[in-house]
């Protein structure tokens, strides 16, 4: 120092204590103005190791300092690592504290939070949250043999700052000590993995914060290595720990960190809407008839923490998509509606309608829910002149659009009616479910701008939809359709309405059909309207609809001598083949498993269904139609993996993407396209279900296809993925019962 060579001296001579010390003249170091630099070295000059010079500040009237190595470590670990990056020649690798930082020596203890160590005078911590699963995908739950122990974050205020990033215990979070002078208008940061080559990174440089303090950065919306210019931003600065609020993520793994302290936010986060409204379902500690929330594969423990944690995602991950995807008023059909849009195509589809209605029935959003039915009824399709009475128009597009309030369309009236006009049934059924979640949770209750209750709205929706299914193909069975117009005799017109002929063939797409709610929409009939009420085709409400969830795993098994792979549908068939397409790809049909997923929790204990007897598969011996399905869906997805591999120590469910089709064949598979909620949630919601593939499911892949469901969640970007994705992550936490069940009915 200052030409000046001193010996440093350790402070404690057991081996234990990492300090050493050296007494510095007064006379080398001001107390204001010049600030010299001191040099460290190794004893054996042989070894060429030293620092650079560092500079220290002013002394001013403090006497004593601490100096500290905050660099990454230069030599090869792990192998993968670039060799010998010099960080220790780096100025920026040292701290000058004013205090001990810890630990103290010698019986003179200090105390340090290992998730917030203090940091020096001028410097405030950003702790980044790991996200990295590979080079292309991503995750929320990374395990510590995944990680490593620190990571880069470059900061670029000006000038490049490269500041390392320590793992705090073996929580997925690093602390990055950033100087006061980088938080300033129009400074970026990126976070880098060096030890992986090619460099695992964020991709481009992001806005960071231009007030100085104490921020916690996460993973917030949409795939990370693709920027986001618009709201909801790809990461979030959090002014407190968000891991810790309403639950804590800890719970899902072993993250070492009970000695760190909390940070929880000035405000607590609430969740639910109260209002009479069910969710969060936990409330009444609710749980599947034959399945479980994915929050009880965790040690009994950690459940209940889990439990919480998994609501406020649900709730945050509701919040955004309400952001992203609802217009309101004069974009949609006037005060008071609201639609939900899709940006492929650009319109709004009765598809979304329905999600949007089951997802903020579900949740209890009433207010939001009364406006989606309010512009649905603005866009009925054809009247019972002619087909069902007034379901929805399954494309809608202007405002130019809407027609009178509760008017179904009518072509003998003068009205342009038919093709997008016409109703769509995996539309209808959501829409469907929706009003039954309403009317059971507030009975007495009006919708906006309506003379009836939510209760007399569904019944009459319900009774409407049965016009949507054959039961005149072969007498035997009720077959659901793809809308209210497909394949009809309209050789009565004008005097009689269409009507399905027998024998005559009509489409199948097996991924509008929820078995399980059939079966709630013929218990709320019968409940609702009398157990010898009867449907168009004299059977009571309630056989109609049973024999309509028979009829679709009638069709499953069908499928699999159609060259459909067992755990997957093919594209849109016919009666006499419901998998015709199954090389048509597996954009829409991954639904049919989500929808089949929801039945087996929801009925998988009702074993008096012939659908779910055993032997009732004429394919898989012993097994029903219904475990035969569960348990071929759960062991294609499953093993997937294997088709496709994934990184070490990655989630079995990191590879999954939408290169596949209905025969299973797995063609230019790459999960950094396609990996969302459509391609993984669907298949997921096999795993709900206490069905067990023989026992092959355990529950730790249980555990994987819950942690696989809430990252993708987070990585949806567009309308359709990220709908299912709210709609998924409601039933995989629980959080979607039965509303026939659950309210007593």
């Amino acid at each position: 120092m200052g030409g000046c060579e001193l010996t440093a001296l350790l402070e404690f001579q057991d081996g234990t204590c990492p300090w050493y010390y050296v007494m510095i003249p007064n006379a080398d170091w001001p107390a204001s103005g010049t600030e010299p630099s001191i040099v460290f070295r190794y004893p054996d000059e042989s070894k060429g190791l030293f620092t650079n010079g560092i500079t220290l500040p002013a002394r001013g009237t403090t006497n004593e300092f601490w100096i500290a190595y905050a660099g990454a470590p230069d030599n090869k670990s792990p192998p993968s690592a670039t060799v010998c990056q010099d960080w220790s020649l780096q100025t920026n690798s040292y701290f000058v504290y004013t205090a001990n930082p810890g630990p103290g020596c010698a019986g003179s203890a200090v105390t340090v939070d290992p998730c917030a160590p203090p940091q020096p005078n001028g410097y405030h911590t950003v702790h980044f949250r790991y996200i990295w699963a590979g080079q292309k995908t991503f995750t929320m739950f990374p395990k510590p043999e995944f990680m490593p122990k620190w990571i880069e974050m470059e900061v670029n205020s000006g000038s490049a700052l490269k500041v390392i990033c320590w793992r705090e215990q073996d929580r997925p979070w690093f602390e990055c000590p950033v100087p006061d002078s980088s938080f300033v208008s129009g400074a970026t940061w990126r976070a880098v993995d060096k030890l992986h080559d090619p460099e695992w990174n964020t991709v481009a440089p992001r806005p960071f914060p231009s007030t100085a303090k104490d921020y916690w950065l996460r993973w917030y919306y949409g795939k990370p290595d693709i920027p986001r210019t618009t709201d909801p931003p790809n990461f979030k600065f959090f002014d407190y720990y968000p891991d810790g609020t309403n639950g804590d993520w800890s719970a899902t793994g072993v993250w070492n960190d009970s000695m760190c302290a909390p940070k929880p936010p000035a405000t607590a986060v609430t969740v639910g809407f109260g209002n009479g409204a069910w969710f969060p379902y936990t409330k009444s500690q609710y749980k599947y008839p034959y399945g479980l929330s994915l929050a009880y594969v965790y040690p009994q423990a950690n459940q209940a923490a889990v439990q919480d944690l998994l609501n406020a995602f649900t709730w945050e991950r509701y919040g955004l998509w309400k952001q992203n995807w609802v217009k309101y008023d004069n974009d949609a059909c006037g005060t008071g509606t609201a639609m939900v849009w899709s940006d492929n195509p650009s319109a709004t589809v009765s598809e979304g309608l329905g999600y949007g209605m089951a997802i903020t029935a579900g949740i209890g959003d009433k207010d939001l829910l009364g406006k989606l039915w309010l512009f649905v009824r603005h866009y009925l399709s054809q009247s019972a002149k002619k087909y069902c009475g007034g379901l929805m128009g399954w494309e809608w597009h202007t405002p130019a659009d809407c027609r009178p309030l509760d008017s179904p369309c009518d072509a003998s009236a003068g009205d342009s009616c038919g093709g997008i006009g016409d109703s769509a049934f995996d539309g209808d059924v959501d829409i469907a479910i929706g009003l039954v979640y309403a009317a059971l949770q507030w009975p007495n209750d009006n919708p906006p701008q309506s003379t009836i209750t939510w209760q007399q709205a569904a019944i009459d929706w319900l009774t409407k939809m049965e016009c949507e299914v054959d039961a005149a193909y072969d007498g035997q069975y009720n077959y659901p359709s793809i809308g209210d117009t497909d394949s009809k005799d309209c050789s009565g017109q004008p005097g009689k309405p269409c009507v399905y002929a027998a024998k005559q063939d009509i489409k199948i797409r097996l991924d509008y059909y929820p078995p399980g709610y059939f079966r709630v929409f013929g218990d709320f009939l019968a409940a609702k309207l009398g157990s010898s009420a009867t449907a168009g085709n004299g059977q009571t409400h309630h056989d109609f609809w049973y024999r309509t969830a028979q009829t679709d795993y009638k069709m499953i098994e069908q499928c699999y001598d159609s060259g459909a792979n067992p755990g997957l549908v093919g594209d849109v068939g016919s009666i006499a083949n419901p998998c015709a397409s199954s090389n048509g790809g597996t954009y829409e049909e991954l639904r049919a498993l989500w929808r089949v997923g929801i039945d087996a929790a929801w009925f998988g204990n009702n074993t008096t269904l012939p659908e779910n007897t055993a032997n009732s598969s004429t394919h898989y011996a012993q097994k029903s139609q219904m475990q035969a399905k569960i348990d071929n869906s759960q062991d294609f997805f499953t093993n997937f993996y294997k088709k496709n591999p994934v990184v070490t120590n990655a989630n079995r469910f990191s590879s999954i993407c939408d290169g596949l089709n209905g025969t299973g064949a797995v063609t230019n598979c790459d999960p950094a396209l396609g990996h969302n909620s459509y391609t993984v949630n669907m298949g997921m919601c096999s795993y709900v279900s206490l069905f067990n593939d023989g026992g092959a499911t355990t529950s730790q892949i249980r555990r994987e296809a819950i942690e696989e469901a809430v990252t993708t969640t987070i990585q949806n970007d567009h309308y359709f993925q990220e709908s299912l994705g709210v709609y998924s992550i409601l039933f995989l936490t629980g959080n979607f019962p039965n509303p026939v069940s659950y309210s007593g009915l």
